[in-house]
């Protein structure tokens, strides 16, 4: 029995508080030791009044001033998984009519969980995965002065190696979720790729440097193998531009095998530039960089180069995907591109121009079917001279212009489909 005794003290209890200070030490390592979110003004449960008597402070914690004529709260809440909890944070020395943390639960109606006034925690314990609900609150007539709250939410593992506060922190599985859920965004709203290209297909040193349909750059030599001869001078061109927002994006799309002796994809200013293995950039907010290709003179092609440009979000790894404007810009754009042209009834006429020659344009009117009216969009050319008018009536569509026929009074939309930049005006004639 002795021996057994001494093994477990010697062996296997050293073993167990081993493996228990570095799982604890691997949540504190990934900052998750505090599961308490940040409080959040918007939270159901946070009262209008908070931000006269509450500040958030940059680590999480919350400082209280003021005397509130009735309880003032600020909220947020977090999912839990089944476990053992310490919840605390409140200053000693509060009660139910001064000061408290409340820790709550609604299944549906409200369970306290634990109640914190700043005495010793005790352990929480949750059988079921639940989601908790924070709520600081500073109750009325009571004045506070410079009072801190540290709301905290850890395992009981972790509080009893560590019992200090440590700032909120999301756990790794959390963060990976929301990761997926960005990446997947970014795929729905189209904007993979945020680099809108400039660049047009021309020949330089007997190099064709073509545009293709998918925005990808192919350079292509008369033969191969082909010596690059650009008289002693790199050949760059500028392929597009990027306005820096602060915030750390991927520049990728330069063909594998590239380097200052072969060929690159660079950012002006900065020179930071892709190889082949992409470059994680953090781009000055409003500054604008212009994105180029370099090829080494000298360096000896031995096939085609197809450069796939792409400015992305730092964790994306799929495929090359075009360019495509946000769902914000293409709402902005579209909003911008419409002109609502003057309301008629029946037999109303408009002269519409454009100051481009030739211009397309997606024309929105109504139209009806008995006494059900109807919206549909039509594509027209307006093969027209500069500023020459044309004719819109009550009528058919002809050679010279759209012809509508309205059943009430409606409005005429036209969104240009040639040029953002295409000016569409309307004047109502009768």
């Amino acid at each position: 029995m002795q021996a057994i005794t001494k093994v477990f003290s010697e062996i296997v209890k050293p073993y167990i508080d081993t493996v228990k200070q570095t799982l604890t030490q691997q949540i504190n390592v990934s900052d998750a030791k505090n599961l308490c979110p940040t409080m959040n003004p918007s939270d159901p449960l946070t009262l209008e009044s908070w931000s006269n008597y509450f500040k958030i402070n940059a680590d999480g914690s919350i400082t209280a001033n003021g005397t509130p004529p009735g309880r003032v709260s600020i909220a947020s809440r977090v999912v839990l998984p089944a476990g053992q909890y310490i919840m605390n944070g409140c200053p000693s020395g509060g009660n139910w009519n001064s000061y408290r943390i409340m820790f709550l639960k609604y299944t549906p109606s409200e369970t306290v969980v634990y109640a914190d006034a700043g005495s010793t925690p005790t352990t929480v314990t949750l059988d079921e995965e639940t989601e908790v609900v924070i709520r600081v609150d500073l109750y009325g007539n009571y004045t506070a002065s410079n009072i801190v709250y540290k709301p905290m939410i850890c395992l009981k593992s972790a509080y009893d190696l560590d019992p200090s506060y440590a700032p909120p922190a999301k756990t790794n599985q959390q963060l990976t979720k929301e990761t997926a859920e960005l990446i997947d965004n970014q795929n729905v709203n189209g904007v993979v790729n945020m680099l809108p290209l400039s660049f047009t297909t021309q020949v330089i040193s007997n190099l064709t440097i073509t545009r293709n349909n998918d925005d990808t750059i192919t350079v292509s030599a008369p033969s191969y193998p082909y010596t690059i001869d650009n008289g002693g001078n790199n050949i760059t061109f500028a392929i597009g531009t990027f306005i820096g927002d602060g915030k750390t994006y991927k520049l990728s799309g330069c063909p594998s095998d590239g380097g200052d002796s072969s060929y690159e994809i660079y950012l002006n200013p900065s020179y930071k530039k892709d190889e082949g293995n992409g470059l994680i950039f953090a781009f000055v907010n409003g500054t604008s960089y212009n994105v180029r290709i370099a090829l080494t003179d000298g360096y000896t092609l031995t096939k085609e180069l197809t450069f796939k440009p792409m400015i992305t979000v730092p964790f994306y790894k799929g495929d090359y995907v075009p360019y495509a404007k946000s769902n914000r810009e293409l709402t902005e754009l579209t909003s911008q591109l419409a002109l609502s042209v003057i309301s008629g009834n029946a037999g109303t006429v408009f002269n519409i121009s454009c100051d481009t020659p030739y211009a397309r344009a997606l024309v929105i009117t109504p139209y009806s079917i008995g006494s059900i009216a109807y919206w549909s969009g039509t594509f027209h050319y307006i093969p027209l001279a500069v500023n020459q008018a044309i004719t819109v009536a009550s009528s058919n569509e002809s050679s010279t212009g759209l012809t509508l026929t309205f059943s009430s009074v409606v409005n005429i939309t036209i969104m240009s489909l040639t040029n953002q930049n295409d000016i569409w005006s309307g004047t109502k004639v009768s």
